[in-house]
């Protein structure tokens, strides 16, 4: 891969931190809350790092923490509680703080906590009253003739790629760097294989030496299971599974001139040596893909698979009408028991 040319950063001023660095922050959640996702710090970071305004290193991130940090804590005051008591926010807020909540921790969690009911009449009702129709969904893919999963490697993006795999029913598999055998025989092969059907897996991964590796890994060891099994008919295993890197490409990188990560960061991965041959002294992350572009290329995998498209948009519309329906009978079903028990 060619060198890219270094892209030149903004002068890092008084003002810059807030002036430069913030309002692009708000930009990027806007675009990220338009598709009801939540980023990581490490996610907005990347981006950043792709427009050229940080630089990919550990004191960059380090600063984006510290700021972002601060910034949150402004946004109890100047934000939340200003929401809370009806108070206009100016916008010129943009300046001067962040949303308290407005990144997601995947790796830190809660478990467990003293949630509960007034009565066993209030669960009931309330187990009722949660059947709204708007979850009712039809088999799409039961009539096409072939299957597909999505493989993703970074549990980060998870709940972006879950809003469009949604979409269009399609299972999401977050392998989170190379997949176990519990995932791939399990969750691929027993769940989702049909020997009476194509089947195709989608690959999201770094271009980074085990983000490409990760791709030969899961194409060799499915296709083996599969055979091994005698899932697929008697010598059919290895035409049974298609395997397709939808991002992060060499190609990508260079259409949407993705800044590079330093090869040597990498050193101890074993694949580096063959990685280096092919694609030269960088990596890149997914992540620093724009998410518009990464939502398209993730639409356009998934819909090019769809070989029968008039039966799977016919089979959508249907359940459209059909989430109506279920949601009245819902209601009706409410009603009764509300009058007929007098809970409520």
């Amino acid at each position: 891969m060619a060198k890219q040319k270094e892209r030149k950063r903004p002068y890092r001023g008084r003002n810059w931190w807030p002036r430069v660095v913030l309002p692009k922050i708000w930009e990027l959640l806007a675009t990220y809350k338009k598709y009801g996702f939540r980023p990581t710090l490490r996610q907005v970071f990347y981006q950043l790092v792709s427009m050229g305004i940080l630089k990919n290193t550990r004191s960059d991130y380090n600063q984006l923490s510290d700021k972002t940090t601060r910034w949150r804590e402004d946004g109890i005051e100047l934000i939340f509680r200003r929401q809370r008591l009806g108070i206009e926010i100016d916008e010129d807020i943009i300046f001067h703080a962040l949303p308290p909540n407005c990144f997601a921790d995947r790796v830190r969690y809660k478990l467990g906590g003293d949630y509960g009911y007034d009565s066993p009449e209030d669960y009931i009702f309330s187990k009722i009253s949660s059947i709204n129709g708007e979850d009712y969904t039809r088999r799409i893919w039961e009539n096409q003739p072939q299957k597909v999963v999505v493989c993703l490697e970074k549990d980060a993006l998870a709940e972006f790629v879950k809003s469009i795999t949604t979409r269009y029913r399609v299972p999401l598999v977050i392998t989170r760097g190379y997949s176990s055998f519990t995932t791939l025989w399990e969750d691929i092969i027993l769940e989702e294989f049909d020997s009476s059907k194509r089947f195709v897996i989608l690959i999201l991964s770094d271009l980074d030496p085990s983000g490409e590796d990760i791709v030969r890994d899961i194409e060799d060891r499915t296709q083996h299971y599969v055979g091994i099994s005698w899932l697929a008919k008697a010598g059919e295993e290895a035409k049974a599974i298609r395997i397709k890197k939808v991002a992060l490409t060499e190609e990508q990188v260079k259409e949407y001139n993705l800044l590079r990560n330093p090869l040597a960061s990498k050193k101890r991965d074993s694949r580096s040596k063959r990685y280096r041959k092919e694609h030269g002294e960088a990596a890149y992350e997914l992540d620093a893909l724009d998410p518009l572009e990464l939502r398209r290329l993730i639409e356009k995998a998934i819909v090019n698979e769809i070989l029968d498209k008039e039966a799977f948009f016919r089979a959508l519309e249907r359940e459209k009408e059909e989430r109506r329906r279920a949601k009245q009978l819902a209601e009706k079903m409410e009603q009764y028991i509300s009058s007929e028990f007098k809970w409520r």
